[in-house]
Formats: C-alpha cells, structure tokens, sequence
C-alpha cells in the first residue's frame, strides 16, 4: 500500500511538471507580440476593424486579456465599438478528466460598449454579425440539434461583469441611451441547481423633448435552470428597486415552472406627484401626490394549450383599491376572456390626493361596485355588474350636494338602470332615477323629485356661447337644419320618457311653483320630424325673467316655451290697443300650462295657457317640423276675468313668419259697448301700430 501511495505521489508530480511544461511552451509558441500581430490582421481583413490590448495571459487553465479594445468599423479613427480594462476566464483543469467543467471565474472589469444607429438604420455591428440562417443550408435533420436538455455538470464559482457602460445613439431620431456603472455577479453558478446573482445600474434617455436621468435599478434573487428543463426551471427576485427623483418602486415576486408559467409578484410604488409629472407633461400641473401604491399579482400561462388566467391582480391606494381576476382563451384567432372587478373609491382620499386641485369640490363618501365582462364574439363585451354610491358628498354649482345614496344596475352597456337615488342637494330632499337601453335605438327614463332647487346665477350667455362653438365643429346636413344655432347639431333619434316634479325653482332667470314636467316621445331627434308622443309641462306663480336666454339655449324649450314668447308679444300688442299697463320684459303668471302631442312630423298645441292678473293668453293650433309652417292662434284677453280679447293669426314659416293681427274683433273685443263709437279711432290707431309689433314677434324665429 506505501508503494503505490508513493507511485501515485510520483504520477501527481509528474503531471504537474508536464502541465507546468505545456503552459511554457503556449507562452513560446505564441508570444503576445505575435497573438497581436495575427489578431490585428484577421480582424482587418474580415471586419475592417482595429483591436488591440496590453497583455494576454494564455495557461492551461485559462487566459486573461488586458486594456482589450475594438474599433468601430473603419479603424480606431472612427471610434471604439468595445473596450475592457480587462476579460479573464479560469477554470478548473481536474474535473476535466471527469467529464465536469467547472469555471472558476469568468469576468469582465471595466467594459465600455457604444451601439450606433445610423442615419441609414444600419448598427456599427452589422458587420460582426454572421450570415442569417436564410443563408445558410438546412443541416439534415439527424445534425440538427435536440430540443431536449443535454446532460451537462457545468459549475462557475463567480462570474461577474464589473464598472461596466453601455451607450446607444440612434441617429435617425436623436435618442441618446445609456445603462452606466453596470455590475452584475453570480455566484456558485450551477447548471443543474439554484444560484444567486445580484445586478445593478443606472440608466439615462434623452429623446430631445424628455430626459431623464438617472434613473437606479437594483435586482437580487435566485436562479435554477434545472439543466434546461422548462418544468423544473424557476427564478424568484427578492429584491427589485427602481428610484427616481423620489419615484420608487419596491417589488418581489418569482416565477416557476417555465413550461407553464406561474408569476406572483408583490409589491409597492411611491413618489408619484406634480414634481414627478412636470419631467414629462409641459404646461402648469396642479399640486398633486398619489399615496403609496401596492400590487400584487399571481398569474399563470398554459402557452402549449394557448390559455392565461390571472388568479390576483389587486392594486390599492390606503382605503381605496381595485381587484381583478381574469381568463383568457387564445388559442382561436377570436381571443375570448372573462374578467371580473370589485373596486372602492374613498372620494375623501380622492380628494386628499390634490388639495389644490379638488379641495374646493369637498367629495365625500365612497364608490363601490363588481364589474364582470366576457368576451362576447364582438368589439363590444358583455358587460355587468353593480355600482353602489354611498353617502356622496360634493360641492356643485356652489351648492352642497350630501348624503347621495344609491345604486347603478348594470345588464349590459346597452342596458344600464339606477335603482330611486336619494339625496339632499342645498339643503332641499330629492330623489331621482335612470333607466338607459340601446337595443338598436337609445331609449331614457328619467325621474326627478325635488323640494327646492335654487341657482343665483346661471350664465345662460356662456351656455349659448358653448353650443354656438360646438355646432360649427359639426357639419350640419339638409335634414337636420332648423333654426337655432344648436339644431346645427345632429343627434341619433332616442325615445325619451321624463317625470320632473320640482316644488319650487328659483334662479336668475326663472322661478316657479309646482313645476311639472312629463314627456313621453319617440324617435326624438333634433329636427323633431319623426318624434311622435306626449310632451306636458305646468307651473304656478312665476316669472320668467329673460326669456330670450331660455328659449335660445335649447332647440326643446324653442319648442316648448314659443307659445310663451308669443304671449308676450300678444301682451305688448295689447297693451298698445288698451293702454293698459303692462310689464312685458318679463312673464309673470298665476301659471302655465302646455299640452303638445307630437307626430306626423308636427307639433299639435293640444292646450297652452297662460294666466295672470293683467291677462290670459290662450294658444292653439300646429308647428310642422317637415315643411317649417306654423299655423297658430293666440287669444289674449285683459283683467282676471278676459271679458274681452286680442286675437293674433301666426303664419307663414319658422324662417319666414307671419302675423295677422285681428284688429277689427280685437277692438270690439275689448272695448265696452257704450265706447263703440270710438273703435274707428281705436283701429285706426293700432293699425299704425301693428307693423311694429309684428316685426318684433317675427324676431323670435331668426336664427341669432
């Protein structure tokens, strides 16, 4: 046993001073003169490039290269393509002999890689690169390699790349990229088994209108490529950092089992705010920061049979978060899903997260609901689900909107109700509700129920302003001019049904008791040619103070207030023969009734009443939305009691009207029996008169 001990201590020496040999005569048969020389040449004559270095270490175990360095293509002159202050790979010599490769090291200290996009969209690359596999032959298929794992013992106790920049200049559109100061290091690298590696850098872009720099990434986890067998493979990242000017993003998370994917990811985003978003959006942004933002996600892939489900996808703001699950089929050309979504919306938090943007809106009171949509084999998913409002709070209009509960029903997004929405708004209790369906043609229902509803002030000239402006961007075609400035505007026909009841109004423009409001119209467009229906309205002790802004703010109140403006201008006619007293700038009445039914293209003033102290007004007859005309009635008579009365005969067309003035039966009308003989005068007299009048009646129906 001594004497084969001895014999191998012998072989050992032996061998070690044979690799000792074989190591000396490398370095004599290639001197670092002569690698130069024969680098320098071979990269010349197939690359049209330079390369140098200082040193090149070649031993059994390895070689070392130092201050390497390779030019763009055309020489140094033209710059440097890569450069390292050194390369070094070692491994070990013994496991050789057992069929094992186990590196020692592989590194790379000081690397400085520039990629160039030229202005022809050519890489100063290009020339590096091989031939594609287009052109090169097919090898038979017994040489060509198999998708199976190979058998490998492949160990690297470090590898690494250290102090490392790599730049990208893309010359066609001017876009400057950088990753600096690049580290990378894995340690215990195992073919077969898990290893850790740690990699950090900072990055920078320039696009000519964005930079951002810089920005730090750090990412640390733990690798197992099970030798290449999908199933087996996994990676799990325990620490993932992104900073940015106080931006941050802070995640973990892991992925196994390549074959059929499984990610979970967790995690949480901070510092988005005014600051953050003024390095991209230009112009004022107001105050703003978002709260701390945390995610987490678990989703797996089953790519073989082409199906994803996303078992968690929850994303939340402190009290405020949005959850999603969802499936997806793509293994069709059709993708096919199903996804579902409960979200929370704290209003408060909302508010909080702009003081200066939305403080002024004091919201309240949180959003809650669960959405579900399935892919439906069209553009348009099925959608449904339930949003719950609850104890909403708001300032509107100047106004306190508060403890606003409810819930919106979805069936579809062509099928959309409210259940009866409660609320107190400026004090005053109201309760509403909407019912929306477009099956082929849009229809709404709409309640509202309310005390008391007051605005100071409505800028009825800002509103017409705004639907002047929005009617010259639409191109208004033969069949949808009418006059007005907003039946400029075309509008899909709609069946609408209204219920408004509101006890008292009051504004700058209008106030009223007891306003009453109901329609029931179909096919209701903004020409009213094929609306066909009921429209009713009323209201008691009012006054209308500025009846021009309300009737031209709207082609439906030009429609239903007309019989109102024609009162007045009955009203001044009147006064004129009477010589009664009268305040026509404004409409005051005990109150109002209107009564349309709309079909046949025309509306039908079924009955239009008017009443007041001074006088009645009583209107009937048509307005034909087809051929423009009017045809229309209306009787005015003085004194509570209208013992007598003022006819006017409203022809001719919306653009082009007529008036008629009755003046022979107006003024026996309304002059006393034992005044007859005066009525000569009477007539004479408003005969003079009339011209005046009816050319200010006719001003209702210009277009302005």
């Amino acid at each position: 046993m001594k004497k084969l001990i001895k014999v191998l201590v012998i072989l050992i020496v032996i061998a070690i001073v044979l690799l000792g040999g074989a190591a000396v005569a490398l370095k004599l048969m290639f001197p670092l003169a002569k690698l130069k020389s024969m680098a320098q040449e071979y990269v010349a004559q197939n690359y049209n490039r330079d390369i140098d270095f200082s040193d090149v270490s070649l031993n059994l175990i390895g070689v070392t290269i130092e201050s390497f360095k390779l030019s763009d293509e055309g020489g140094f002159e033209a710059g440097n393509f890569i450069s390292a202050d050194s390369a070094v790979v070692k491994v070990e010599l013994m496991p050789l002999f057992k069929k094992q490769i186990k590196i020692r090291t592989i590194g790379f200290d000081g690397v400085e890689l520039n990629v160039i996009k030229n202005t022809d969209g050519k890489f100063n690359f290009d020339n590096l690169i091989p031939a594609s596999a287009d052109e090169v032959s097919p090898q038979p298929e017994e040489e060509q390699l198999s998708s199976t794992p190979l058998a490998m013992d492949l160990t690297a106790k470090d590898i690494y790349i250290r102090n490392s920049d790599i730049t990208y200049k893309d010359l066609q559109s001017g876009m400057d990229f950088a990753v600096e100061d690049v580290n990378f290091e894995i340690k215990d690298f195992d073919y077969n088994n898990p290893f850790s590696f740690e990699l950090s850098f900072n990055t920078s872009i320039d696009t000519g209108d964005i930079k951002i720099s810089p920005v730090k990434i750090l990412a640390k986890g733990v690798v197992n490529i099970a030798g290449l067998e999908l199933e087996k493979a996994s990676a799990e990242i325990t620490d993932f950092a992104v900073e940015y000017k106080g931006f941050k993003v802070n995640m973990t998370g892991g992925i196994s089992n390549l074959q059929i994917p499984d990610l979970s990811l967790k995690g949480e985003i901070s510092g988005i705010d005014d600051k953050l978003a003024s390095e991209f959006v230009s112009g004022d942004i107001p105050a703003f920061a978002l709260p701390v933002i945390n995610l987490e996600a678990k989703a797996s892939a089953d790519l073989e049979n082409s199906k994803a489900e996303v078992s968690k996808f929850d994303v939340s703001l402190g009290k405020s978060y949005i959850k999603n699950t969802a499936a997806v089929d793509f293994s069709k050309p059709e993708i096919s899903y199903a996804e579902s979504t409960s979200l929370n919306v704290n209003l408060s938090e909302v508010s909080d997260i702009s003081k200066e943007l939305l403080a002024a809106f004091k919201l309240k009171g949180s959003i809650t609901g669960d959405i579900k949509a399935v892919s439906a084999g069209s553009d348009k998913p099925l959608v449904t689900g339930s949003v719950v409002l609850k104890d909403i709070g708001a300032a509107v209009m100047g106004k306190i909107l508060s403890a606003l509960n409810g819930e919106i029903k979805i069936n579809s997004l062509d099928d959309i109700k409210t259940n009866t929405i409660k609320g107190v708004f400026d004090g005053s209790d109201f309760k509403t509700s909407l019912a929306y369906k477009n099956n082929r043609k849009m229809s709404v229902d709409f309640m509202f129920n309310m005390d008391k509803f007051t605005l100071e002030d409505i800028d009825f000239d800002e509103l017409l302003a705004s639907a002047k402006s929005g009617s010259e961007d639409v191109e208004a075609s033969p069949e949808s001019a009418t006059s007005g400035g907003a039946s400029n505007l075309q509008m899909a026909p709609m069946d609408v049904k209204a219920d408004i009841i509101i006890k008292r109004v009051e504004n700058n423009v209008f106030s009223t008791d007891d306003l009453t409001f109901k329609a029931d119209v179909k096919d209701l467009d903004l020409t009213m040619k094929k609306a066909s229906g009921t429209v009713y309205f009323s209201s008691s002790a009012g006054e209308i103070r500025d009846l021009d802004k309300l009737i031209n703010s709207s082609v439906f109140l030009k429609v239903a207030l007309t019989t109102v403006k024609i009162a007045q201008k009955a009203l001044k006619a009147t006064q004129i023969i009477s010589g009664a007293e009268i305040n026509t700038d404004s409409v005051s009445y005990k109150s109002i009734i209107g009564d349309y039914r709309l079909g046949g293209g025309k509306a039908t003033i079924n009955k239009s009443d008017l009443n007041s102290d001074l006088a009645t007004v009583n209107t009937s007859g048509s307005i034909n939305f087809v051929t423009q005309q009017l045809d229309m009635t209306v009787k005015v008579g003085l004194g509570k009691n209208a013992s007598g009365s003022a006819n006017i005969k409203v022809g001719g067309s919306i653009e082009d009207p007529s008036f008629k003035l009755d003046v022979a039966s107006t003024v026996s009308s309304l002059l006393n029996s034992d005044q007859k003989e005066t009525a000569k005068q009477a007539v004479d007299n408003v005969k003079n008169t009339v011209k005046d009048v009816t050319s200010g009646i006719k001003n209702l129906f210009k277009k302005k």
